[in-house]
């Protein structure tokens, strides 16, 4: 299982962290602040919401 940062994953999606822990958090996961680690569940979150986008 991987951990990824938050900052690491809002560089990767072109976003802030901000918005990155909110969209997190819809999904019941939680992340404190930019510094927090988080899993492979919440990348594929973060995947699919931001294939949706483009």
């Amino acid at each position: 299982m991987s951990k990824y940062r938050i900052y690491e994953l809002a560089k990767e999606f072109g976003t802030t962290s901000k918005v990155i822990i909110d969209i997190l958090a819809r999904n019941n996961i939680v992340a404190k602040n930019h510094m927090s680690n988080v899993g492979d569940d919440a990348k594929t979150v973060l995947d699919r919401t931001f294939a949706r986008k483009t």
